[in-house]
C-alpha cells in the first residue's frame, strides 16, 4: 500500500510539474510571441539581402513614408520628403539600425497569435510630421546640424531631421 502511495504521490509532482510548464508556456507566449515569431533572421519578413518583406511606415497625417509589399521596396514619391524623413525611417537594407523600419520590424511584419506570420505586413503610424520635417530640412539650407521637436506634455517627437542626408 505505501508504494501505491509514494507512485500516486510522484505522479501528482509530476503532472503540477508539466502543468506549471504548459501554463509558463502559454504566458511567455502571450508576451513575447510575436518578438520569437519575428526574428531578423526569418526568411517570412525578411528577404535573404536584409530587406523587409512587408509593412507600410505613415507620419501622424497618413503621408506614406516606406511601403513594402513582397516584391518590391518603395519610399515616398516626393524627394524632400525622402530625404528629410530618412533617419526616422530607415532603410530597407537595415544601414540605419535606429530607424522606424528596423525598430518595428516584427509590427510591419504582420504577426497574428493564432496563425503566425501572415505576410500581409502591419502599418506602423509614427508621430513625426513629413511637413514639418520638410520645412526643417529646408532651414538647414546644406549645413550640417540637426532639428528635433518634440512635445513636452506628451513625449512626442513632431520633427527629427539630420542634414547631411541622402535620398533612399
Amino acid at each position: 500500500m505505501k508504494k501505491v502511495k509514494n507512485r500516486s504521490f510522484s505522479a501528482l509532482i509530476i503532472a503540477f510539474a508539466v502543468m506549471f510548464g504548459m501554463i509558463f508556456y502559454t504566458v511567455r507566449y502571450a508576451s513575447d510571441g510575436e518578438e520569437w515569431a519575428t526574428f531578423t533572421a526569418d526568411s517570412q519578413i525578411v528577404t535573404g539581402e536584409g530587406k523587409l518583406i512587408s509593412g507600410t511606415v505613415l507620419d501622424r497625417n497618413g503621408v506614406l513614408l516606406a511601403k513594402a509589399d513582397n516584391s518590391k521596396q518603395d519610399y515616398s514619391a516626393d524627394l524632400l520628403t525622402r530625404t528629410s524623413t530618412l533617419h526616422a525611417v530607415g532603410d530597407f537594407p537595415g544601414n540605419i539600425g535606429t530607424g522606424a523600419l528596423s525598430v518595428f520590424a516584427e509590427h510591419l511584419s504582420g504577426y497574428n497569435p493564432i496563425t503566425g506570420i501572415t505576410g500581409e505586413g502591419g502599418t506602423v503610424k509614427l508621430s513625426i510630421d513629413a511637413r514639418i520635417n520638410n520645412i526643417a530640412y529646408e532651414a538647414l539650407a546644406g549645413r550640417k546640424g540637426a532639428v528635433l521637436v518634440s512635445n513636452y506634455e506628451t513625449g512626442e517627437i513632431i520633427c527629427m531631421v539630420s542634414a547631411p542626408s541622402y535620398d533612399p
